[in-house]
């Protein structure tokens, strides 16, 4: 494949499609919650100055007791209520906003094909002369990510509310000054409630890069007569993880699902084309411009390195006691799928001779 400029321009093009769009799903859940946390945050305080008075009193609550109150029942109702109208108000959001970055996705394969084929060859005019996918692989492929988001958003509101409850069993426990352990507690319960529009964010950047990727693999397959497979593209920069710098830039068979990054991973599948050679072209093929990880990563300062790496993976890497493929590992995960993480800490540790 010669990715060229216009390649790399249309990569960032279709990024910051995906990135816009799951951008305003993360404001609109978190200006629900904030409101909704709103709502329920008067009750807590009553429950909270309530519990921190009797702890300061040397008096703490058992689960079961504050369970009883009735104040922390009225809490506890409110809660999960506000609760369930976030979850259906997420799986509603996310649900919603699927189409457009499936059918965006797919739309742009095309062109990141063509633009990789001499402009005016037969290659390029067949690829640009294809319609988009049909709207009944669309739809499965929405059908799919909605079945995911609502599956992942299920058990939240059950997780929140007794995340709550701990949390407001842990402060009751701490026996400090009352206006402390009040203030405390609010602040666990809070964080506890907010909980959930942490998975909520997670579900919504997984799965809508899930939705991205499988709309590219199937658009991809379609044009099969051209690929001969697909490149990993992560979004590097000094966050992007060790698995993703190593897996950037690698080259995988078009069968091959992915890439599999792990959750809220930003890596993308760029479409590999057939050499022009294969492909009947008797043209000199210019090089490609996407270079991989390692190389990359060469370019760095040291302290961006760093930042990356950490000192320990950077001494193994430099030492040759690790390699840069040992960087990422596959891991099997239930209810999900298998995802590649960055290979643990400790295996490097280990190598250097470092204790954890």
């Amino acid at each position: 494949m010669a990715a060229t400029r216009e390649t790399i321009q249309l990569h960032k093009e279709l990024q910051l499609v995906i990135d816009d769009s799951v951008a305003g799903w993360i404001r609109q859940l978190t200006a629900a919650w904030v409101r909704s946390w709103r709502i329920v945050e008067k009750e807590w305080i009553d429950v909270t100055n309530q519990l921190a008075i009797e702890s300061a009193n040397g008096a703490t609550p058992s689960r079961r007791t504050v369970r009883r109150l009735k104040n922390v029942r009225r809490a506890l109702n409110t809660t999960q209520r506000m609760l369930e109208e976030l979850t259906t108000l997420s799986g509603g959001t996310l649900v919603g906003g699927v189409p457009g970055i499936v059918t965006e996705t797919a739309r742009m394969q095309s062109r990141l094909i063509a633009s990789a084929l001499p402009r005016g060859s037969a290659p390029r005019l067949l690829v640009e002369s294809r319609d988009s996918l049909p709207n009944r692989q669309l739809d499965r492929i929405v059908r799919r990510t909605a079945q995911q988001i609502t599956s992942s958003l299920r058990p939240l509101t059950a997780e929140a509310t007794e995340a709550v409850m701990d949390q407001l069993i842990i402060g009751a426990a701490r026996g400090q000054n009352p206006r402390a352990i009040a203030s405390q507690m609010l602040k666990q319960v809070n964080g506890a409630f907010n909980g959930g529009l942490s998975r909520a964010l997670n579900v919504a950047r997984t799965e809508a890069l899930d939705a991205h990727r499988d709309a590219a693999r199937t658009m991809q397959n379609r044009n099969g007569d051209v690929l001969e497979g697909w490149q990993w593209l992560a979004t590097l920069g000094d966050r992007t993880c060790p698995a993703c710098w190593s897996l950037h830039g690698s080259k995988h068979p078009l069968t091959e699902r992915g890439p599999d990054g792990h959750q809220q991973c930003r890596c993308s599948r760029a479409p590999l084309t057939k050499s022009w050679a294969d492909l009947g072209l008797d043209i000199p093929e210019p090089p490609s411009l996407i270079r991989d990880g390692q190389q990359e990563f060469a370019t760095l300062s040291r302290r961006q390195q760093l930042e990356i790496m950490g000192p320990t993976r950077l001494r193994a890497l430099e030492s040759g006691r690790a390699t840069w493929d040992e960087l990422a590992q596959l891991r099997h995960n239930d209810g999900w799928r298998d995802a590649y993480y960055a290979r643990p800490l400790r295996t490097f540790q280990n190598r250097m001779g470092q204790t954890a």
